[in-house]
């Protein structure tokens, strides 16, 4: 029997396909974040979203892919956005890219799309990632292969990706400037009036996009799994439809009712201090049994700083060292 695809990864990833599938945030990414000498050459006003039929099933399985052709100087550059929602790293994404980007020049070449003589475009990948734990696996080929002899180190690719890891982002955005700074704003938002002047942003920034409804579209669908992940019911069961939110008024509604059931659960259940607590007792109880930094923040909604802070507040700082012995050690002197 075939294996069938979970359903939760179409729900987590929508969010970031619609988003992504809008040219002026595409814009925004590259601009901010990596601004490189050659990014003036680029025409942003002709950005043109691809269909990506040439990825293999065995990508499809795993994430979803945006990809957007521009004009660049006298050829095309193709920006490739490889969707990453694990927990964790993907160790070997290097050679998964080195794959996608093959099968890339492949389809190009087989649709006619470089003929003659006509060197191939420049690719620019870039894996988008969410995960609680910072992204640590190699971003070159190279490093991913054991070549003992120097002689056949040039029959390896030398074959390179960007990531933009939004836990990274999120430290250096104080106040929103655009639309990517406003997508890892309300990632990680948990607060509703916080999310009500997110929204506002949105609209002041997106409001010029011929594709406005599209892109406030996968904004609300974020603001929906923001909320879910916070603890908010709304996300699930009141008879707010998501999908024909199509305005701003209508997602400040929302945000109304969300906020009133947030004031009402705090009230009656202490639940922002007792599942903070309890988190931290979660959190401290890894660390007694030398669980590393990595393994608790997968397993709670901790970040790494967060764990850090639980660890330093109880006077253990050191993962790798079995908590009881440090805390033995303390009571000693």
């Amino acid at each position: 029997m075939k294996k069938q695809k979970p359903a939760k990864k179409a729900n987590w990833d929508r969010p970031y396909k619609v988003i992504f599938s809008n040219p002026d945030i595409v814009k925004d990414l590259i601009i901010s974040h990596y601004n490189s000498d050659w990014v003036a050459d680029v025409d942003f006003s002709t950005l043109e979203k691809l269909p990506a039929e040439h990825t293999g099933d065995e990508l499809d399985e795993t994430r979803d892919d945006v990809i957007w052709q521009v004009n660049f100087k006298d050829t095309k550059l193709y920006i490739v956005l490889l969707i990453e929602f694990q927990s964790r790293s993907e160790k070997y994404m290097a050679a998964r890219m080195l794959s996608y980007i093959g099968n890339l020049y492949l389809d190009l070449v087989r649709t006619k799309k470089v003929k003659g003589s006509t060197r191939l475009p420049p690719i620019f990948p870039i894996v988008i990632y969410n995960g609680k734990t910072p992204w640590k696996a190699a971003q070159s080929f190279r490093k991913l292969v054991n070549c003992p002899y120097k002689s056949l180190e040039k029959y390896i690719p030398d074959a390179f990706y960007e990531v933009f890891d939004e836990q990274e982002a999120l430290k250096s955005i104080a106040d929103p400037q655009n639309l990517i700074d406003l997508l890892v704003k309300l990632e990680f938002c948990n607060n509703p009036q916080e999310m009500k002047s997110l929204i506002a942003m949105l609209c002041s920034l997106a409001g010029a996009s011929d594709s406005f409804d599209h892109l406030l579209r996968g904004f609300v669908l974020l603001i929906r799994r923001a909320l879910i992940r916070s603890g908010s019911n709304s996300g699930n069961t009141d008879e707010t439809n998501w999908d024909e939110i199509s305005a701003p008024q209508e997602v400040n509604n929302m945000l109304e009712t969300t906020m009133k059931i947030w004031a009402d659960n705090f009230l009656a259940q202490g639940m922002e201090k007792g599942m903070e607590k309890g988190i931290e007792k979660v959190a401290l109880k890894m660390l007694a049994k030398g669980k590393s930094f990595e393994e608790i923040a997968e397993a709670t909604d901790l970040t790494i700083d967060q764990i850090k802070a639980v660890a330093s507040k109880d006077k253990f700082c050191e993962p790798a060292a079995p908590y009881k012995t440090a805390r033995k050690r303390k009571n000693a002197t």
